[in-house]
């Protein structure tokens, strides 16, 4: 990433359904290295009847990057979802929890038929 502010890798994947964990109830993935990824936004996406989610990583790997985790689950695909998984450098600010981006399905399609 040397010289980047973003990387960021799509794929395709089953559903990862996330439980509910901790006193805030929120929702949780298992990551095998002893981190968590924790739902910070859940959006509807009226065009594709579906559900937009992110999550970020807790405790973060680095102080100098970001993780996030985003899910686009489509209602009439219920067997996978379209994943985007980031990564950003940062300042070494504090970034809000939950800040996401306003990036469409239709925009991650445009970018995926470019690749």
């Amino acid at each position: 990433m040397e010289g980047e502010t973003i990387k960021e890798w799509l794929f395709f994947d089953k559903l990862c359904r996330a439980f509910e964990s901790g006193n805030r109830k929120q929702q949780s993935l298992p990551d095998y290295n002893g981190r968590g990824w924790h739902e910070s936004r859940k959006q509807v996406m009226n065009e594709f009847g579906g559900l937009k989610r992110s999550y970020y990583m807790d405790p973060q790997p680095m102080d100098n990057y970001e993780w996030q985790l985003y899910e686009y689950e489509i209602n009439k695909y219920d067997t996978c979802a379209l994943y985007r998984l980031e990564v950003k450098r940062v300042d070494g600010k504090k970034i809000p929890k939950g800040k996401s981006s306003n990036d469409s399905v239709a925009g991650l399609q445009n970018q995926m038929a470019t690749i």
